[in-house]
């Protein structure tokens, strides 16, 4: 039981690390897409397709500490939504996006 239960933590840890890490992938393609070859544009969209099926598997997962049900297909969405609400929500999704995702985007205002 307890090893199940170490096994799945890290396996959500893991899911959660390369997700962000797909996030920053996806903004400097963001920054560099007009530059893009035919080929890299292939493997760029490649790569934003499988991120967004994350993206939505993130929205499930971070509907649970945040106690609110999903109606976003993007983590972005769901954060935006849930600053307008106020309170510890609000607070909790200001602070993921200014310390994990605004300053990676090239704009600085993800969400």
């Amino acid at each position: 039981m307890i090893l199940e239960t170490l096994l799945i933590t890290a396996g959500i840890y893991l899911f959660l690390v390369d997700s962000w890490f797909s996030y920053i992938a996806v903004m400097k393609l963001k920054e560099q897409r007009y530059k893009l070859g035919p080929i890299a544009k292939v493997f760029a969209y490649t790569g934003l397709s499988i991120a967004l099926v994350k993206d939505a598997v993130l929205v499930l997962l971070f509907s649970v500490p945040f106690l609110t049900v999903p109606r976003e297909f993007t983590l972005t969405g769901m954060l935006k939504r849930l600053q307008t609400t106020g309170g510890w929500r609000a607070t909790a999704a200001a602070w993921v996006c200014a310390k994990l995702l605004n300053q990676f985007d090239p704009s600085g205002r993800h969400c």
